[in-house]
Formats: C-alpha cells, sequence, structure tokens
C-alpha cells in the first residue's frame, strides 16, 4: 500500500494560470505547500546538487525544490507558464527556466549526477520515463508524481494484473518504490484519478548487461503483446522469431518454463534466460 500524504486541505493564495489555459493544457497542478515539500524532501536532493525539474508549470514545486538544491534547472514546453513560474518564484537566484520540450531535450548534457523531479503529465508520463531511462548513466534518482494506474505498473510484480512491459523495462535498470498517494482533491482543476510520488535509483548493477537489454525487452514486448496468449503462442507468432513450436517447446523445456504460461506470470529472471536462449532477428529487422 502507498502511503498516503500527510498535507493539510488549506492552501495560501498564489498568481495561477487562467483556467482556460489549464484545460487546453490538461495539466494539474499542486499548490499546497506542505505536500510540495513533502515531495522535495523524498527527492533526497543534496545541498550541493542540481535538480532537473520536468514541467515545472506555475513554479511551486520549484520553490520548494530551490530551497534544499544547489541549482534548479526548471523545464517548461509552454511559454505562459512560464511567465507565470518566472513571477511566483521572484527571487530564485539558484533557478533557470528553460522552455523546451523535455522528449527532444539533449539530455546527455546535463550535468552527471542530476536529480529529476516532476509532476508529469499524465497524457505523456510514460514517453518522458522511458526518455529518461534511455539517459540514465546522467542521473542519480528520478521522483515523478504520475497517475496511481502508472504508479501500480511502475512496482508491480509477476502475476499481478499491473505487471507490464513498462513494469520489467524500468525494474530492469532502476530499485523503483512508490512513496506516497496523493488525492485528486489536492490539484487544480482536479484529475479524474488519483496520484502517487514514485522514486527511481539507479541499479549500480543491473540483473542483465546492458548489452542484452535490447534482446530482453524485445522478448517482453512479444510477451505481452497478447496478454490473453500462451508464452508459446505468443513466441510462435512472432514476426521477428524465425521458430517452429518444436524448437520453442524444446527451448522452453530447456528452461523449465511451461508453455502455457503468460508472458506476465514471468520473472524479470526468466525472461533474461529466455531471452538469451532466442535467437535474435536478423540484422535490419525490429
Amino acid at each position: 500500500m502507498i502511503p498516503r500524504s500527510r498535507g493539510r486541505t488549506g492552501a495560501r493564495r498564489q498568481r495561477r494560470p487562467s483556467a482556460r489555459l489549464r484545460r487546453r493544457q490538461g495539466r494539474h497542478f499542486l499548490r499546497r505547500p506542505e505536500i510540495l515539500a513533502e515531495i522535495a524532501a523524498l527527492a533526497g536532493i543534496g545541498p550541493r546538487q542540481t535538480v532537473l525539474e520536468i514541467g515545472c508549470g506555475e513554479g511551486f514545486l520549484t520553490a520548494a525544490l530551490a530551497e534544499q538544491a544547489c541549482k534548479v534547472l526548471a523545464v517548461e514546453v509552454d511559454r505562459r507558464l512560464i511567465e507565470v513560474a518566472r513571477r511566483n518564484l521572484l527571487p530564485a537566484p539558484n533557478v533557470a527556466l528553460l522552455c523546451a520540450d523535455i522528449l527532444s531535450l539533449d539530455l546527455r548534457r546535463l550535468p552527471p549526477g542530476i536529480v529529476a523531479v516532476g509532476n508529469l503529465p499524465y497524457s505523456i508520463a510514460t514517453p518522458i520515463i522511458f526518455r529518461c531511462l534511455e539517459h540514465l548513466e546522467r542521473f542519480a534518482s528520478l521522483t515523478f508524481t504520475v497517475q496511481l494506474e502508472v504508479a501500480e505498473r511502475l512496482v508491480a510484480k509477476p502475476a499481478t494484473k499491473p505487471y507490464s512491459v513498462l513494469s520489467v523495462a524500468v525494474q530492469l535498470r532502476c530499485h523503483v518504490e512508490a512513496l506516497l498517494s496523493i488525492p485528486r482533491r489536492a490539484f487544480s482543476p482536479p484529475p479524474r484519478v488519483d496520484s502517487a510520488v514514485v522514486r527511481f535509483l539507479p541499479l549500480r548493477e543491473p540483473p542483465v548487461p546492458a548489452a542484452e537489454q535490447p534482446q530482453l525487452l524485445r522478448v517482453v514486448r512479444t510477451a505481452f503483446a497478447q496478454r490473453r496468449k500462451t508464452l508459446r503462442n505468443a513466441l510462435l507468432g512472432a514476426g521477428w522469431l524465425d521458430w517452429r513450436g518444436g524448437d520453442i517447446d524444446a527451448c522452453l523445456q530447456r528452461l523449465g518454463i511451461a508453455p502455457q504460461r503468460r508472458g506476465e506470470t514471468l520473472s524479470l529472471a526468466e525472461f533474461a534466460a529466455l531471452a538469451r536462449a532466442v535467437p535474435r532477428p536478423p540484422a535490419g529487422r525490429p
């Protein structure tokens, strides 16, 4: 169970964008100082660390982060929200506001050991997480607020309903923990679902070497492509895997994996063993 925020129901008066802007963006802003401070504390920011805030919105989480960090680079795609954040943050000498799309930003230019924090827009939370995973070597940690359903998928274990490609892809590279649930009424405008704060700590020694990870994820995506299919049938229907049914049966038997199992029941270790056993696709094929 994810701990719930202990925040109060009140909130101080703050500058905010127009209702029209909020509706257009589909954004849900956190304004309660006690919850913002709790998120900043959970991020574990050191006094000499730089923070990358993804989607600074109105700038109130930015202010809480700036109290703990050496520097905050706050990235926001909407210019009008940048102006709102700039007014709310004055004075904040250790904050730099950047109008940019985080999905297009060259994360390789970030300083090593940076801490990423953000209240992620629901519609692009998963692409942002995958984008950060592509450049995980730059980050000391990532602490994101996402909708509760996504948080449950991120921390899910095998043979549970939320277990998915996202679960495996993230847990392959990070220790993931859901730290805090936030009720929908804490946001403005309130979303239709609750949210949760999730922290990602990069693994120093991933369970699967980096060179083997693309093949593992290829197998995972195949296994989850049609959840009702057995693992045998999912592999048999994979366009990139030129194996007959007998080959697949023999492979699964050697690994001690029953062919009638479904992909969502396999652990990360079982997926890794399967990925090593099946042939890689020919060059030029996905």
